[in-house]
């Protein structure tokens, strides 16, 4: 739920349905759409703590006195403002008879199924059982895999722009000279560039480095660096090969307790050489040999 953007209005009849408006766009009033009416009082009974948000004005009802009221659909459910799924409807027709279909999804369902947007049922019954069963928080080890990709995501990206940041200044050279000898020799050759005209970014070697450092931290992901997901209490920390602990503070190596600390002071996806990246909120990559 994005509060920055976005305000959120309980929808008339409920304590725990909201609208979502842009906050420069907000309506007097909202209903939530009679074909989600049946399901949506269920669920609100039999899962209390979940806060249902809906994201799209479908329609209006007419009052007994002419007012005409926007009725919203399209469902995204929370829990502890974590996303479980989205529920919405659809009309279909079977022998000449308009039916409503009940469509819902989460990332369950959606690794599930071959084809589709939706999982889609005429059956209210059947809609509200599968709901139930599937829409619940990630376990650890969904977790994990969801954490894995950003490392991934953010890794390969630190790794193309720092390696995009020597290639540019170094292409007017390379085509002339080795990378490993023009580094090797740099102070060598900085007279004779000079002495040359040839242009050339004096900071060179520095980027070098930092590319250089940046491709390290992405090899380690699969020799000693370590994925560490912060929770209030303890700590999820997942080495290369997969192996997964539950850790406490205390139980952290000295080295991992003071590169945590460093990157935690850093804004999501910055890399700091030779100490890691802070990958989202509360995930990190950590580099170095005294990982365990």
């Amino acid at each position: 739920m994005n509060y920055d953007e976005y305000a959120y209005t309980e929808l008339e009849g409920y304590k725990n349905v909201y609208r979502q408006e842009r906050k420069n766009n907000v309506t007097p009033r909202g209903m939530l759409h009679a074909s989600l009416v049946p399901i949506v009082n269920t669920l609100v009974i039999k899962r209390p703590k979940w806060k249902f948000v809906a994201g799209r004005r479908a329609g209006s009802f007419k009052t007994p006195d002419d007012v005409l009221i926007p009725t919203w659909t399209y469902i995204e459910v929370y829990e502890n403002n974590e996303k479980l799924g989205e529920i919405d409807y659809t009309y279909v027709n079977r022998d000449g008879e308009t039916i409503i279909s009940i469509c819902y999804d989460t990332h369950r369902l959606a690794d599930k199924r071959k084809r589709g947007s939706w999982t889609k049922t005429t059956k209210p019954d059947k809609a509200l059982k599968e709901i139930l069963k599937s829409f619940r928080p990630r376990d650890m080890t969904e977790i994990v895999r969801g954490r894995l990709e950003t490392v991934k995501e953010a890794v390969k990206r630190t790794e193309t722009i720092a390696s995009h940041k020597f290639l540019r200044p170094y292409s007017d050279l390379r085509d002339r000279y080795l990378t490993n000898f023009v580094m090797s020799n740099w102070d060598t050759l900085v007279p004779l560039l000079e002495a040359a005209e040839i242009p050339y970014e004096p900071l060179l070697p520095e980027h070098y480095a930092y590319a250089e450092k940046a491709k390290a931290m992405a090899a380690s992901t699969t020799t000693d660096g370590v994925t560490i997901v912060v929770r209030p209490n303890d700590y999820i920390v997942v080495q290369p090969t997969g192996d997964i602990d539950i850790r406490i503070s205390e139980e952290l190596t000295a080295e991992v307790r003071s590169k945590l600390g460093m990157l935690k002071l850093t804004e999501v996806k910055q890399y700091v050489p030779d100490i890691g990246i802070r990958c989202a909120d509360d995930t990190y990559f950590i580099t170095g040999k005294d990982m365990k």
